[in-house]
């Protein structure tokens, strides 16, 4: 999967593409901001941390970096949006499982994830019910700003730590390729939230994630829901 997101203007980048009951192509940025509707040229930009295409139909970072993901619960693949290839179906117990988020520079930085989604529900996942989680941690692990959590809750996109989160009121349509933005800027504490390249919503005053632990692609925070891809 190429030319999935966005062009960055500074170091650090992630990549990651996932589909099925949720069809996603992710990006994750790392220090630095992502720009939305403008593409990078194949490769990536400079300073590029990982880049997971699910081509190969696995984990592999295609960035160089080493930063390869792990399969867990047999996830399968489908085809991504057009001119994207591969995508990973993130599904209950299906997902991948990355590097921590200290190695991926999530903890305590700014970052920026993007991805496209397409679900084709946005229920019946256990508990809470209402999230399809994107990227997350293990967490929360005994306090705020724990548990990272990028998500549709309840259909809509949303992103939070653990006791410090964003929420919009976009709607999204099942089964429909959408292009989802999460960015965090540590310096003013800025959680933004973007949709088809689109500001939907924004607030300041956020600590930083300091969540530890594994990150994962298709499900987040296990310490207080369910296994597979619980509400974050």
């Amino acid at each position: 999967m190429t030319n999935v997101g966005y062009l960055v203007s500074s170091p650090k980048f992630l990549i990651l593409a996932i589909a099925g009951a949720l069809l996603v192509a992710l990006v994750l940025v790392i220090n630095g901001f992502a720009n939305p509707g403008q593409t990078f040229a194949a490769g990536g930009p400079a300073g590029l941390v990982a880049h997971y295409t699910f081509d190969g139909q696995d984990g592999t970072d295609s960035s160089g970096n080493g930063n390869h993901g792990t399969l867990a619960g047999s996830p399968t693949f489908a085809a991504g949006p057009s001119g994207f290839g591969d995508a990973m179906v993130a599904d209950l117990g299906k997902y991948v499982v990355l590097p921590d988020t200290t190695a991926l520079s999530l903890r305590d930085h700014d970052f920026t994830v993007t991805a496209w989604v397409n679900a084709s529900a946005f229920s019946g996942l256990g508990g809470y019910g209402g999230d399809w989680a994107v990227l997350g941690n293990r967490g929360p692990g005994g306090g705020g700003s724990t548990g990272l959590h990028l998500v549709m809750r309840d259909g809509r996109p949303y992103m939070g730590f653990f006791g410090n989160d964003l929420g919009s009121g976009n709607n999204l349509s099942l089964n429909t390729w959408y292009h989802i933005g999460w960015r965090y800027t540590k310096a003013t504490g800025e959680m933004t939230l973007f949709l088809d390249g689109n500001q939907i919503a924004s607030g300041g005053g956020h600590a930083p994630f300091i969540g530890i632990g594994d990150t994962f692609i298709g499900r987040c925070c296990e310490t207080w829901d369910s296994p597979g891809m619980p509400r974050g």
